[in-house]
């Protein structure tokens, strides 16, 4: 850039300021640009006489006293855009440039040039300048913009459906898109890419933000997975819990693949589940925290389950007479076979398997009714309809996405 703005004596004896300097040097690259040789020359020898001297090597001006200065290269795109505006070229409104722009960015990435020159002859027709240095549009009538960053996978799309790509039915793209989330929550990320730029070969892009997906032709739609809601997802989820306690790792994998089909992953490590649609929640851990008893074995101090309890949920449940002793907390059953439980016995009893199942009061109450008293069996039974329950709430969520992908737009 040039000194602070000063006002000094050329060589003729005139009055000159850097802005008036800056101004005739500007005018003389334009004339320069327009291979206007004459006025060009003119306005170097207005600028000797104001004692400043060129020098178009270095791209410097320099005055008499001192001063100094860049000589600013002509941006070729404005003098186009202007020239095109003063001939009275239609302008566009702001979401046709900024589409042009991308476009154009977009096919500089992929190295297509001639694309890139066309969109920018394009937009200079209708009065609208590039500034590839600040990353900025300009518009005749002052309006402006930012040029956006390139979507690389929008740029391929677009390589693709320049080139001739086939189009695919949207049934077949939401097809692609619901394997590749279900890739994406199983983790295999190398096939979620593969099917990705299936995708791209088609000439169809995605947007992970807006969570939609995009066509050249100017079709689009929304990327839908997931069916469930966050209820059903939670049964889906307390049904493997249960079924790990249990160490029925088969039923645990089959849930969590359900899950995983639905575009939701689990990652039991965080204790944390994530939909492909934006959502995520907690996993809660399945504990077993009975209330402490007298005389009860297999405890801490805390009241907490012990190790046993924690791999059997049948074992963590102990006798819940009050004048029970060691002998009967180790055998539950066989004291309940000797004679009846009283409603306030019962009541505790159906109070502890809730804590291991999680189950409602009421269906704890009958869980006890149907299997006489026997918390083991009770357990058991609870934890079979609730992973009865979550497998139809997965298949009617299985069959609510397959209609709405039918649907979608």
């Amino acid at each position: 850039g040039g000194s602070t703005k000063r006002t000094g004596a050329g060589a003729g004896g005139g009055a000159t300021d850097d802005s008036t300097v800056r101004a005739l040097v500007a005018k003389r690259e334009q004339a320069r640009f327009s291979r206007d040789f004459d006025a060009a020359d003119r306005l170097r020898e207005q600028l000797a006489k104001l004692g400043v001297t060129l020098d178009d090597q270095a791209k410097t001006w320099r005055a008499a006293d001192g001063r100094s200065g860049s000589i600013t290269q002509v941006n070729v795109s404005e003098v186009h855009a202007q020239k095109a505006a003063k001939s009275g070229a239609a302008s566009l409104d702001d979401a046709e440039i900024n589409r042009l722009v991308r476009e154009r960015e977009q096919a500089r990435y992929t190295g297509d040039y001639k694309t890139a020159d066309r969109l920018r002859d394009q937009l200079e027709r209708h009065g609208v300048s590039l500034d590839v240095k600040e990353a900025k549009w300009l518009a005749a009538d002052g309006r402006w913009g930012q040029i956006p960053p390139v979507n690389i996978s929008a740029a391929h799309a677009q390589k693709a459906a320049r080139a001739g790509a086939p189009r695919l039915s949207e049934d077949e793209v939401q097809r692609i898109l619901v394997q590749r989330e279900q890739a994406r929550a199983r983790r295999d990320y190398k096939t979620a890419d593969v099917l990705r730029d299936q995708l791209e070969k088609h000439g169809i892009y995605l947007d992970s933000k807006e969570k939609k997906w995009h066509a050249q032709d100017g079709s689009s739609g929304a990327i839908i997975v997931s069916n469930l809601g966050d209820e059903e997802v939670g049964k889906i989820l307390a049904a493997r819990q249960a079924a790990r306690l249990r160490h029925d790792y088969k039923a645990a994998d089959r849930l969590r693949d359900q899950l995983n089909q639905q575009g939701l992953s689990v990652d039991d490590k965080r204790n944390r589940w994530e939909s492909s649609d934006g959502r995520c929640g907690t996993i809660e851990p399945f504990a077993v925290e009975p209330a402490s008893r007298r005389g009860s074995k297999g405890r801490g101090v805390d009241g907490g389950a012990s190790e046993e309890a924690a791999s059997a949920p049948a074992a963590a449940v102990s006798s819940v007479g009050g004048g029970a002793g060691n002998d009967a907390a180790a055998s539950p059953s066989t004291d309940r076979k000797k004679r009846a439980l009283s409603e306030k016995e019962r009541r505790e009893l159906a109070k502890k398997l809730r804590e291991i199942t999680h189950s409602s009061a009421r269906q704890c109450e009958k869980a006890l009714q149907l299997h006489g008293d026997d918390i083991d069996r009770a357990a058991d039974w609870l934890f079979s309809q609730t992973e009865t329950s979550a497998n139809a709430a997965g298949e009617e969520a299985a069959e609510g996405l397959h209609l709405q992908r039918r649907e979608v737009v």
